[in-house]
């Protein structure tokens, strides 16, 4: 949301007139925003209809750091002018630029907003982006600080082309240079969206898709099926079958894995290939969203499809990453010297692949973003709370030690772990992401999530560590795989 900071010049001779008409002349910006994408109900219409929609409610978000540089002045007419600029935080990110006119009451603070010429460019929360013009006026009360604006969409640019309609705002000032308010309209705009463009077209065929997932003959429809997505050197027998695969079936869920191309060892970018066909055929077989579950790698192709795959945030309801490198881990660096396997490449800090990742809205769409990670995990590093590199904007991020703080695990403990097992059931369980205040204490008295063998455990951990340094030295490339074609045209 758009916010000027515009503070009356005091008059000589008038000491005791301070700076006070903080006027945030833009904020209408944000009702703009929250409807310049559609509902998920408009996707369903003709990609080039028109879609009408009433709308009220509050924003979802604020404004800050807002400011107004003066460009005019009149004291006798009160006439003012300014060039003003804010940053958009909460669901919708982004930035604005205005020019405002109007006409300042020195003695009520009150401002007679006349004209302001804005356009905002950002990302929305289903991932779309691009800019918006418009057209407002209105009237600011500097006593009360409340704010009413009239305004017109002109222009939409990049998802948001055909956008338009008329809006009215309530807001009011929540500090010097921040905001809140809301709003009511309609609004016309084409029906195609982000969020419903298919995305790119698959180089894997049907077949190929189909031989790599894995799933029940006959789905129960008890709860929302889940995708298992597996880590590096392992194949998804492996990794899942005497864990998750073999523990939720008997709780009435549908389970199914996707195998990912020369165990984990190919380009992220064809594995994702895989995940975005598995997605679409369990949500086409059981006629519900997909719960994703990913270790390692894992949670670098389901961040992958949802983020260059607009039509799978429809899809997909929760997305549970464990022990994910979502900002690249900091030792792939000494793996890739001189050479090393593609995802190690893609998984190093600043890497293309990770800047690509994290480029823009790291959650896209109305998707459940939870990450549990462990801070003595020896690959997930840096491990800095609330910034390390397991955490996402917009999404719910845990350490095991959130939930236990004396608690050890290290990397590939983390899939069968008791804390972790209770987060991830946590995030399935209820709406949104996990939240680490539900869960019990006394599973810090647990050491594997209920119906796990530890002999299973004890063999995964020998298996993984014995064959992992052998596999990953095969199959290296000498550089890392260049960005997709749709990398940079989509986001």
């Amino acid at each position: 949301m758009f916010g000027i900071l515009w503070s009356t010049p005091v008059r000589k001779g008038d000491p005791d007139l301070k700076p006070r008409l903080v006027a945030p002349l833009a904020v209408l910006a944000a009702s703009f925003l929250v409807t310049a994408i559609p509902p998920a109900s408009a996707a369903t219409a003709a990609p080039d209809a028109l879609e009408t929609r009433t709308v009220t409610g509050p924003t979802n978000g604020g404004w800050i750091n807002e400011f107004c540089a003066g460009d005019h002045f009149d004291p006798q007419t009160g006439e003012v002018s300014c060039w003003g600029a804010t940053q958009f935080v909460g669901t919708w990110t982004g930035h604005t630029v205005a020019y405002v006119q109007g006409h300042a009451d020195l003695s009520t603070g009150n401002i007679r907003i006349d004209r302001i010429d804005e356009t905002f460019v950002g990302v929305a929360p289903d991932g779309s982006s691009g800019t918006l013009h418009f057209l407002e006026h209105g009237f600011l009360d500097g006593t009360a600080k409340t704010l009413y604006l009239e305004a017109d969409i002109i222009k939409g640019t990049g998802d948001w082309v055909g956008a338009s309609g008329r809006f009215v705002f309530d807001g009011f000032m929540t500090g010097d240079a921040t905001g809140w308010g809301g709003w009511h309209g309609e609004w016309t705009r084409p029906a195609k969206s982000r969020a419903s463009f298919p995305g790119p077209a698959l180089r894997i065929t049907a077949g190929e898709g189909a031989a790599a997932l894995s799933c029940p003959d006959r789905f129960q429809d008890v709860h929302e099926p889940l995708l298992l997505i597996h880590g590096t050197t392992y194949t998804a027998k492996q990794a899942w079958s005497w864990n998750y695969s073999k523990v939720l079936p008997a709780q009435g869920y549908d389970v199914c894995t996707v195998q990912l191309p020369d165990l984990a060892r190919a380009d992220i970018q064809l594995s994702t290939e895989f995940v975005v066909s598995a997605i679409r055929t369990i949500a086409a077989r059981s006629g519900r969203k997909v719960d994703l579950v990913s270790f390692s790698q894992g949670p670098m192709e389901a961040r992958w499809a949802l983020k260059w795959w607009p039509d799978l945030r429809a899809l997909v309801d929760d997305s549970i990453m464990l022990a994910a490198p979502n900002h690249g881990f900091a030792e792939a660096a000494v793996f890739c010297t001189p050479t090393c396997v593609a995802p190690f490449w893609q998984m190093r800090e600043r890497s293309k692949f990770i800047r690509a990742l994290n480029d823009g809205d790291e959650t896209p769409g109305d998707v459940s973003y939870t990450s549990v990670y462990s801070r003595t995990d020896q690959f997930v590093q840096p491990s800095i709370p609330n910034d390390g590199t397991a955490s996402l904007i917009g999404g719910t991020t845990i350490a095991v030690q959130d939930v236990c703080p004396t608690r050890s695990v290290e990397h590939v403990g983390v899939v069968p772990d008791a804390v972790v097992y209770a987060i991830v059931m946590d995030a399935i369980t209820h709406p949104g992401p996990a939240s680490f205040r539900r869960i019990n204490p006394s599973v810090c008295d647990q050491d594997l999530m209920p119906g796990v063998d530890r002999r299973d455990a004890e063999a995964d951990r020998f298996g993984f560590y014995q064959n992992a340094p052998v596999l990953l030295g095969e199959h290296h490339t000498p550089n890392e795989p260049p960005p997709a074609s749709y990398v940079g045209q989509l986001g």
